[in-house]
């Protein structure tokens, strides 16, 4: 036979095709159910919460107080703001 010709032997060199791998341990059918009772959160939603309550209270406050900002100097400083 010439190269790069196929024959029964050059077949038989092909590794098979598995059914599962063979590394790995057999799993029973409880494992791939899903999970009963409270959805879990995970660390980065409870992070998004909290920087949104931040900037939420962040600009609230300072949207609060900011207009009154140059009434305050004036009182407390007596410095004149003009505007």
């Amino acid at each position: 036979m010439g190269i790069g010709s196929l024959d029964r032997r050059s077949v038989d060199m092909v590794e098979p095709v598995r059914e599962s791998p063979s590394n790995l341990p057999e799993r029973p059918s409880e494992t791939n159910q899903p999970m009963a009772g409270a959805p879990q959160f995970s660390t980065a939603d409870h992070f998004a919460r909290k920087l949104g309550l931040f900037y939420a209270a962040y600009f609230f406050f300072g949207g609060i107080q900011l207009p009154f900002f140059p009434l305050w100097l004036e009182a407390r400083q007596g410095i004149q703001v003009n505007g």
